[in-house]
């Protein structure tokens, strides 16, 4: 499990968001610490801890409101008047805590009061102004402005980049969902109709004793939904398992169709390429329910699988009536579930000029052209 996947995990329970909380703001101490140490402050000894935690204290007093309320509040909903008000007042509240705990820590440390009476006498004359009109002083010179605003740049910036992480994170997993979605439906649009005409198909063979071509089909579709139902559940498949798979549906769709000629060709010069599984099935699918005889002569489906450097082409057509009825269904299918998921899940894997697809009809001929680059 790497860095992110533990911090969004630990995120999610009931404890683990304040402990991370606690642990940036520890961070953040340190961090204070650090720099206080080595900087030319008036600070000495413990009051070099004491400082660090001021700072830190003032930074998470301003910061819950301004990320919770302020800005998911009343800068989102428009309410720009309230808005500024509100980060007004914040900027008041933070430099008058700052001074007073600024003061608390100088009558801690008379020593320091000491050392900024010598080094920096215009500071000591405006702690000796009393508190309002050092606060005033503070506000309108806007020198605590910057330096509020420069201790809460790193906290914003990691609750910012938290954010940003938590809906990249909900987008994948989505984006997942839907996969995932769209492949059960594949799954689910496929298996019935084949499955029943399949099984029926089986029948006839035994009720005609043909032993060995019904043990065939039996073993060809056991292993045609094995894969389709079960061993396909990552997002990626061999481009061999992928065209085996489609030689089983086409075998057991001629037992049905044993009057449409069929030609396969394929030429693959990687057998270890990678494709998302069942891409190609609704194409497949689609000739075979709507292939039927025409004046030109038999039915025939030709299917040609083409990878050659990566780049894959993949060719479909079919024969079909266009005066029947079904012709005209078939028309309509073209833009229909099959081919559409087809396309959705082209377009999710292979964005872009990554593909590109190629329907057309003519002459009682259709046929469809994808072209993938896979590098």
């Amino acid at each position: 499990m790497n860095a992110v996947s533990f911090v969004q995990n630990l995120h999610k329970t009931k404890n683990g968001r304040p402990l991370l909380h606690l642990c940036f703001w520890m961070f953040f101490y340190l961090s204070a610490l650090y720099l206080q140490s080595i900087s030319f402050s008036p600070f000495r000894g413990i009051s070099v801890f004491l400082t660090a935690l001021k700072q830190t204290v003032t930074t998470v007093i301003i910061f819950y409101p301004l990320v919770y309320w302020v800005w998911p509040v009343l800068w989102f909903r428009k309410k720009y008047f309230l808005f500024g008000t509100a980060i007004i007042i914040l900027i008041v509240v933070y430099t008058t805590i700052d001074f007073w705990l600024e003061r608390a820590l100088l009558e801690y440390c008379q020593d320091c009061m000491e050392r900024i009476k010598n080094d920096s006498s215009g500071y000591f004359e405006l702690l000796q102004r009393g508190a309002v009109n050092t606060i005033i002083l503070r506000l309108v010179t806007l020198g605590i402005v910057y330096q509020m605003f420069i201790f809460l740049a790193l906290p914003i910036t990691v609750k910012i980049f938290m954010e940003y992480l938590n809906q990249r994170l909900t987008t994948l997993e989505l984006q997942e969902k839907n996969t995932r979605l769209e492949l059960n439906f594949l799954k689910a649009q496929v298996n019935p109709h084949f499955l029943f005409n399949t099984l029926n198909n089986i029948y006839g063979l035994i009720l005609n004793d043909k032993k060995e071509q019904s043990a065939d089909t039996v073993a060809r579709l056991s292993s045609f939904l094995r894969y389709s139902l079960y061993d396909n559940e990552s997002h990626i498949s061999k481009i061999l398992t992928e065209i085996n798979l489609l030689k089983d549906y086409i075998a057991l769709e001629k037992i049905r169709l044993n009057e449409v000629v069929v030609n396969f060709v394929q030429s693959i010069d990687d057998e270890s390429c990678m494709i998302p599984p069942l891409l190609f099935m609704p194409a497949i699918e689609n000739a075979f329910k709507f292939c039927d005889i025409t004046d030109m002569g038999d039915p025939y489906i030709f299917i040609n699988f083409t990878l050659v450097s990566s780049m894959l082409e993949f060719r479909i057509s079919n024969t079909y009536q266009q005066e029947k009825e079904r012709g005209k269904e078939r028309g309509k299918d073209v833009g229909g579930i099959g081919l559409d998921n087809l396309k959705k899940r082209l377009s999710r894997y292979y964005p872009g000029n990554k593909h590109s697809l190629q329907i057309s009809e003519e002459d009682g001929i259709f046929m469809l052209f994808i072209k993938i680059n896979l590098a």
